[in-house]
C-alpha cells in the first residue's frame, strides 16, 4: 500500500479494522500537498486488479516483452489443432499485455492487471498515476 501527495512525495498509511469495515488511514502533515492519492496493490470489484507502481513498471517491463514467447508452451498440448488455438489466444494475450508494459515504460505510467475471481486473466491496461 502507499499513498502520495500532489508532489510526489509520500504519505505515511495503514489500515485498520472497524467491525467489518477495513478502513484506509492516510497520515497527512501541515505540508502535504492535496490531493493525497491512496493506491492499494490489489484492489476489488467486478474483477480483481493487480496495480503496479511506476517504480514497477520501469523494473519489470523489459522483462515483460518476452511474455509473448509463453505461447509457445501450447505446443505441449500434443493436439494439433488445440495447440494452434491456444498459441493464438494466449500469444494475443501475451503480446498485448507485452504492450502495455511498455507502453507504461516509456510514457512514465502506472500498470493495473484484471483478472476475474475464478482466476482468468482479464486484461491490462497503463494509467496515469
Amino acid at each position: 500500500m502507499w499513498a502520495k501527495d500532489a508532489n510526489g512525495n509520500e504519505v505515511a498509511t495503514s489500515y485498520r479494522l472497524e467491525g467489518n469495515t477495513l478502513v484506509q488511514k492516510i497520515e497527512t502533515k501541515n505540508d502535504t500537498a492535496f490531493p493525497v492519492v491512496a493506491d492499494p496493490k490489489i484492489s476489488y470489484g467486478l474483477r480483481i486488479y493487480a496495480n503496479f507502481s511506476k517504480a514497477e513498471v520501469k523494473k519489470y517491463a523489459p522483462k515483460m516483452k518476452y511474455a509473448p514467447g509463453g505461447a509457445a508452451l501450447c505446443g505441449f498440448l500434443g493436439i494439433p489443432v488445440a495447440a494452434v488455438a491456444c498459441g493464438a489466444l494466449v500469444g494475443s494475450h501475451l503480446t498485448h499485455l507485452a504492450g502495455v508494459w511498455s507502453s507504461a515504460a516509456t510514457y512514465n505510467k502506472c500498470v493495473e492487471m484484471s483478472f476475474t475471481y475464478t482466476g482468468s486473466y482479464s486484461g491490462a491496461k497503463n494509467y496515469k498515476c
